[in-house]
């Protein structure tokens, strides 16, 4: 049923509904899907939902089901079928995207039924009884209970979890998955391609070969194929391939499956012989290993730029005038580069400090001060301070971001003068040096999100893709440089649209429609003193309903992108930012064979 039919849909019979599009999923009949390309979701279109609690009933197939519903004010709510113990209030009455994940491992799924279906009366009034027991027990009910309200009140999603009703589903396919594979791993080294980087320490997982092969007969171009891998229990996502990042060594320890007569090599090999459109990704754990292939990265020199191009940094500042100072003093003694001139853009500063800090700072700094006393609009206070600057490349920089080793302008400015370059981010950090921002990523959260915020330092030390160079879809306005020319050719800032958020995700994302690459240099770090536990239980339903509108333009400009960052994988969770594998990823230990 079409969104813009009168009546709202309250039961949804998945094995029935028709698909309104998706790739690598075969029509289901009689209740099996047939699974033909990894992480294939078939979409059923937009459907309007009656408002209320809903529940996802799922008899038979893979214990993998995920439901997943996508609306203007509610860009991603995920809802799974293992133990039937999700409730979900939906409330947005102009319809939600329905999607489904059967299992990201291609084959054949049998289900009894699959439903998605709204709660009768007598069901919510029970479900708000257990609710209200289980808030009782919990530590500051009202305050979880007033957050609660306040995402209903602003007509947003609310999940709710319950204990188990069932027994989780086992979860095989109908296919064969039993069969021994020793034999096929055999055969599979012998014959039509070739598993390299192997060592005794691996082992295949059974089904590899043959994904491997159809993903050969998809794609004649292909010379090679990667995967993502089990390392020490945990899975390891790749992305796709990406020659910036690759000189990190980020793709080293990645399984590489060779297509026959292609001469053996490593990846790098192959994209030197045939360039990246030979060189395909499969984000499945094809491979097991005991060992942490990537170890820490090297680290950098400072680069010898060729020439020096003045950077203007633009800074909108308005209430932390005792941050704005630790900003100011580290462009100064942290910073090193030789031709840099600071706008600070007073957005109505009251803080009788402020005048002071200012005379101080320019002791060291050409630092001049633009007048923006207007109410709090980030793209226009952005703009303001560009169209003031004198520099051949600017730089964003929040008020709250602070320098902290010498040189990471250096990183900026190498990667910001090349001609096919767009937006230059940097690594940001908290205080505690936890990861704030290594990247934006397409489909993330539903719209875009910071990929790895909250890993911890020691954890993000041995992970290359957070801190090494390497390409991404956009970078965050608070620390980002561009050329004067290309900020201009698109326009700045989005004054209207994007008064507050994804202002600095449109900017980039307008530079990548240019034909132009945006950069995250993960080897240069900075931090940024936003709260850690920003905008959680404080948030107003005001709030709520700006940031739902800003989603909303977000997602009806650049929702066909979502859907497809080359930077990000499916097999990571999309709801949360750590960077965490996605749970129907895992394969038993038992499916996987010593080479």
């Amino acid at each position: 049923m079409p969104a813009t039919d009168s009546a709202h849909v309250s039961t949804i019979d998945l094995l029935s509904l028709p698909f309104a599009g998706g790739k690598g999923i075969a029509s289901h009949q009689h209740g099996e899907f047939s699974v033909e390309t990894p992480w294939a979701t078939p979409y059923f279109g937009k459907l309007q939902l009656r408002r209320g609690w809903w529940r996802l009933i799922c008899e038979g197939g893979p214990d993998s089901v995920e439901l997943r519903l996508s609306s203007l004010q509610d860009p991603l709510v995920v809802i799974p079928a293992r133990g039937d113990s999700m409730r979900v209030y939906l409330g947005d009455p102009t319809g939600y995207e329905i999607s489904l994940i059967v299992s990201p491992w291609p084959g054949a799924y049998s289900f009894s039924r699959l439903r998605f279906q709204r709660l009768k009366s007598y069901e919510t009034a029970k479900l708000m009884f257990i609710a209200a027991a289980r808030l009782l027990r919990r530590k500051h009910p009202l305050k979880l209970l007033l957050r609660a309200a306040r995402r209903l009140m602003a007509g947003q999603a609310l999940g709710l979890g319950l204990p188990p009703q069932h027994p989780v589903k086992s979860g095989n396919p109908t296919s064969d998955s039993s069969t021994p594979s020793e034999v096929f791993v055999s055969r599979w080294q012998a014959s039509d391609d070739a598993l390299l980087n192997s060592s005794p320490n691996e082992s295949v997982h059974r089904d590899a070969p043959a994904i491997v092969r159809a993903a050969f007969s998809r794609d004649p171009a292909l010379k090679a194929v990667y995967s993502d891998v089990v390392e020490a229990n945990r899975i390891v996502p790749h992305p796709e391939w990406d020659a910036v990042l690759a000189e990190s060594g980020a793709f080293d320890g990645a399984p590489l499956f060779l297509r026959e007569g292609v001469e053996a090599g490593s990846i790098a090999d192959v994209f030197e012989r045939f360039g990246p459109a030979a060189i395909g990704r499969i984000p499945l754990p094809l491979v097991s290993r005991s060992r942490v292939s990537r170890g820490r990265p090297q680290s950098r020199a400072v680069p010898e730029l060729s020439r020096t191009p003045r950077v203007s940094a633009i800074i909108p500042t308005k209430f932390h005038v005792d941050l704005l100072q630790k900003c100011l003093n580290g462009l100064n003694s942290k910073t090193g580069y030789p031709d840099l001139e600071v706008v600070v853009v007073d957005n109505g500063v009251t803080d009788p400090r402020f005048p002071d800090i200012l005379v101080e700072a320019r002791k060291s700094l050409d630092l001049r001060v633009v007048e923006d006393k207007g109410s709090f609009n980030f793209s226009r206070l952005v703009n303001a301070g560009v169209k003031s600057a004198r520099g051949e490349i600017v730089l964003l920089l929040n008020d709250d971001v602070e320098p902290i080793e010498s040189g990471w302008l250096h990183r900026i400015v190498e990667s910001a003068m090349s001609s096919d370059i767009g937006a230059v981010g940097a690594r940001l950090v908290y205080p505690d040096r936890s990861v704030q921002h290594a990247g934006l990523v397409l489909g993330l959260g539903g719209t875009c999100a910071h990929l790895w915020r909250g890993l911890s330092a020691e954890a993000a030390a041995d992970n290359l893709y957070i801190t090494s160079p390497g390409a991404r879809m956009a970078v965050t306005g608070a620390c980002l440089a561009v050329r004067r020319s290309e900020f201009d050719v698109v326009g700045g800032f989005d004054e209207a649209a994007f008064p507050v958020a994804y202002n600095d995700i449109d900017f980039c994302l307008r530079l990548h429609v240019r034909g132009l690459r945006n950069i995250y240099r993960g080897d240069a770090s900075l931090i940024h003193h936003e709260s850690q536990s920003r905008g959680s239980d404080e948030a107003s339903v005001a709030t709520h309903k700006r940031q739902s509108a800003e989603a909303a333009r977000f997602l009806q400009r650049w929702r066909h992108l979502t859907n497809s960052d080359p930077h990000f994988s499916p097999a990571f969770d999309p709801a949360v930012e750590i960077g965490r594998a996605h749970q129907v990823n895992y394969a038993p230990a038992s499916h996987y064979r010593e080479i």
